[in-house]
């Protein structure tokens, strides 16, 4: 499963499950950078590749001359995921002992009030809020959901990019606007699927196909 289809899970289940308004756009800051919209009909926007939403190649504000993976530099998934951080801080991501290793060290550094990693998380959270602010006016959701370890920050992750985006994007799009963290449990990629498959089966195609026998799109035999 590609990140950028899960993340399009995970969105889903924000508004199935998590009972998020509609348009939504869920944003997971991971390994890298992604993000997810339901339509206000409920729909995933897939775009025509399935490609939508690979945000993080997107060219942050203070990028610079910051490698990314891809081969470019300054794309906003090289300076601002939570592996970003996290290297920037010589925080390793896991240990022999501990997978979760990266993700426990920073927020007991945040709960120290350690000013270089407060320092490092605001400006990964700016910098993500800056290209939000963009997809804002681009898709003028009705709520935005801040998802993946950093959002286990949520008052300083939420608070620096909602001010990056108040600061960049017009009222007309923000005044109904609501940006939060994430309440749901990690498995809401899961759950996500599930939704979009119980909707698949159950349309009206789908219940064509059950009627008719015909196998399900990409069923093999």
């Amino acid at each position: 499963m590609s990140a950028v289809f899960y993340v399009n899970l995970m969105a889903l289940d924000e508004a199935v499950r998590g009972g998020m308004d509609t348009p939504l756009l869920c944003i997971k800051i991971g390994s890298g950078i992604g993000a997810g919209l339901v339509t206000a009909d409920g729909d995933v926007h897939r775009g025509a590749d399935g490609a939508a939403g690979d945000i993080g190649h997107i060219r942050a504000v203070g990028g610079h001359n910051v490698l990314c993976a891809c081969g470019n530099v300054g794309c906003v998934g090289a300076l601002a995921s939570h592996r970003a951080v996290l290297r920037g801080l010589g925080i390793p991501e896991s240990t022999d002992d501990d997978p979760l290793h990266g993700t426990r060290e920073l927020a007991r550094r945040i709960a120290d009030s350690d000013p270089t990693a407060l320092h490092a998380v605001r400006q990964a959270a700016t910098e993500t809020g800056e290209v939000v602010a963009m997809l804002v006016h681009m898709f003028n959701p009705r709520t935005v959901v801040l998802a993946g370890p950093l959002s286990e920050l949520r008052d300083d992750l939420v608070s620096a990019v909602r001010a990056a985006v108040y600061q960049r994007a017009l009222p007309l799009a923000t005044r109904k606007l609501t940006i939060t963290a994430t309440q749901l449990q990690g498995t809401s990629g899961l759950h996500g699927g599930v939704a979009l498959a119980a909707r698949d089966v159950f349309s009206p195609a789908g219940i064509a196909r059950l009627l008719t026998g015909e196998p399900e799109p990409g069923a093999g035999g």
